[in-house]
């Protein structure tokens, strides 16, 4: 099978993640793959070289038995146009939604609940509906997204299909230090992430915890500076490699986002014996089970944060627990389950396609 995974992407996160470790799997099952990125992702069009991946231009499904995007960001014009081309010259093709709920399609997950401009609702439901007319099957990462797919969009649930990150095992984790409750939060220091509540919550916290962000963003300074003048133990330590060494010492994981899907960093906190506290949105509550994983807390709420936090300062042997048993639940969502998943769905595509098959938007 020849296979193509397009993203346009221009920097590494979650979603290169994703497509360099699908492509992996996938060429280790005797698929023959190559990489659709843009131009200029120099990085990592070089990143996929070093790792023996054939790369091409982004759009370009020519010779493809498969044509795969995964969309980054759910109204990238880029994509609409890209899959144009692909349902002309690829067997099948398909689109992964890695983050469909974000402030752009869902006004409610703003916190300042900003204004629309008139007709911006209907505009990008018709642009989302086109771009899946050209589609053989969606892909989502969790439930929750696709079930806002099916709300959002009106997207037929038969045509979604729903396959979970999946990383590969990791060896035996070591107990949480017990002399310095200092836990973890990762990812860009954007909107999405809340790093902001992380900052108010220090301000209901009981127990002496503290937390160090690893990540870049455009918000890194002024949350540095409002942390420094509330006395906040909320370090902004910037981009870091060594994210897992990070966790590894920590008390635990804290991801107290506005919106996601399936985050690798849960996976990877859990994967290391480390429980997560986290915001319930979307996908999270599949993966974190609350008082068995980790702790869920409503999203936008900075004192049961904090509470949470406290909790797990406080209790060594609580985290410890936790985060054993979310090292279990994590083997549930493996690698090779994922790739033999992606095959699968690839396989109803190209069937589905061979039958005529309308598009998978309801009428």
């Amino acid at each position: 099978m020849r296979v193509v995974l397009a993203a346009s992407i221009t920097s590494s996160g979650g979603v290169w993640r994703h497509v360099v470790d699908l492509a992996g799997g996938l060429e280790s099952r005797g698929c023959t793959v190559s990489l659709a990125l843009p131009d200029e992702a120099t990085v990592l069009r070089g990143a996929a070289s070093d790792r023996g991946i054939a790369c091409r231009s982004f759009g370009d499904g020519g010779g493809a038995d498969v044509w795969h995007v995964h969309v980054a960001d759910t109204f990238d014009p880029q994509v609409l146009r890209a899959l144009v081309g692909a349902r002309r010259r690829a067997g099948a093709v398909l689109v992964t939604e890695h983050l469909p709920r974000t402030d752009a399609s869902d006004p409610s997950a703003s916190p300042q609940g900003a204004s629309r401009s008139f007709g911006a609702w209907s505009a990008k439901t018709a642009f989302k509906r086109v771009e899946y007319l050209l589609a053989d099957r969606i892909i989502c990462v969790s439930q929750a997204s696709g079930r806002f797919l099916q709300l959002r969009y009106g997207v037929a649930g038969t045509s979604i299909a729903v396959i979970p990150n999946g990383i590969a095992r990791r060896g035996r984790p070591v107990r949480p230090p017990s002399d310095d409750p200092c836990f973890v939060a990762v990812g860009s220091v954007i909107n999405q992430k809340g790093f902001d509540l992380l900052i108010d919550a220090a301000a209901h916290a009981k127990e002496p915890w503290r937390v160090v962000v690893l990540g870049e963003g455009p918000h890194r300074e002024a949350l540095t500076d409002l942390a420094g003048t509330l006395g906040a133990p909320v370090e902004f330590a910037g981009w870091s490699e060594h994210v897992p060494a990070a966790l590894g010492r920590s008390r635990g994981l804290v991801l107290p986002s506005r919106w996601e899907s399936w985050p690798y960093v849960a996976m990877e906190a859990m994967a290391l014996g480390r429980p997560v506290v986290a915001a319930a949105v979307d996908g999270v509550p599949e993966l974190v089970v609350h008082g068995e994983t980790g702790i869920l807390v409503p999203p936008g709420d900075p004192e049961a944060l904090a509470r949470a936090l406290d909790l797990l300062a406080s209790d060594t042997d609580l985290a410890t627990g936790l985060g054993e048993a979310g090292r279990i639940r994590v083997g549930m969502f493996d690698l090779d389950g994922m790739v033999d998943a992606h095959l699968a769905a690839y396989r109803g595509a190209m069937a589905g396609r061979r039958r005529g098959r309308a598009g998978p938007v309801a009428a």
